[in-house]
């Protein structure tokens, strides 16, 4: 399995620490983008965060006062409500009252439309430093399996989009040998088939395979292309070996 590798964001790669046929491990740094544009986007982002909790807390405070001054203003309007209802109270005082706690009421509603707001905005910027952090973490190449370099496109100091391919790895999992086939073999052939595989590399080893895909299309080729899968691998092979196939009897 091959694995082409790109970042996620643009920049100037800072550095490329692999070369052609290196062997990589899982989470190995491969190269990496220049961090400080992205670096200064996430410590702004903190400061937003920051503002946001600051504005948050500051909300609350105004709804705690806010909702004080409301169980005042309730428990003054009910004590003059009864009053006025036993005539103890003029109008005038009752009308004081009813308006203490409507002004009271709103002055919290006010204040908890501020708290819901300030929530929001701490929601907002909490997502925003998440994204910036991603970004930062993007300027990290790593491999996501073991196995081999196959390609490396691009070098240090160059200038690269975010998608364009990087380096490729391939791995050592299951690795394959494309063979072409004449038209007076394709046919005694089928999937599953076993097969002997000799490579130029490591001339005193010798390795099992079947064949796992059979194209009856030669395209502008006069041999078919065969594909086989090595069942006994080794991390000696690497991609690119030069290999003879011997296929055995079906």
């Amino acid at each position: 399995n091959e694995v082409d590798l790109s970042f996620k964001v643009a920049g100037i790669l800072s550095s490329v620490n692999v070369k052609l046929g290196d062997k990589v491990e899982k989470g190995q740094l491969l190269a990496a983008i220049e961090p400080s544009d992205y670096t200064i986007q996430s410590k702004q982002a903190v400061a937003q965060k920051e503002g946001a909790i600051a504005n948050k807390q500051s909300a609350e405070a105004n709804a705690k006062a806010a909702e004080s001054q409301l169980i005042n203003a309730k428990a003054t309007y009910d004590r003059v409500s009864k009053l006025y209802e036993n005539n103890s109270l003029s109008l005038s005082e009752y009308q004081q009252a009813k308006a203490g706690l409507d002004a009271a009421q709103a002055q919290y509603d006010a204040a908890m439309s501020q708290v819901r707001a300030a929530n929001s905005q701490v929601s907002t910027s909490d997502q925003q430093l998440q994204a910036a952090n991603n970004q930062v973490n993007y300027t990290r190449l790593v491999s996501p399996i073991n196995g081999v370099v196959t390609q490396v496109l691009k070098e240090a100091n160059e200038l690269v989009n975010a998608g364009s391919i990087i380096a490729t790895v391939s791995s050592f999992a299951s690795p394959e040998v494309q063979v072409g086939v004449p038209e007076t073999v394709i046919g005694k052939l089928k999937n599953g088939q076993a097969a002997e595989i000799r490579l130029a590399s490591l001339p005193n080893q010798t390795f099992k395979a079947v064949i796992s895909e059979i194209s009856f299309a030669t395209g502008k080729s006069t041999t078919y292309p065969v594909i086989l899968k090595i069942v006994n691998p080794t991390q000696e092979i690497i991609p690119g070996m030069a290999a003879q196939v011997k296929f055995e009897s079906s």
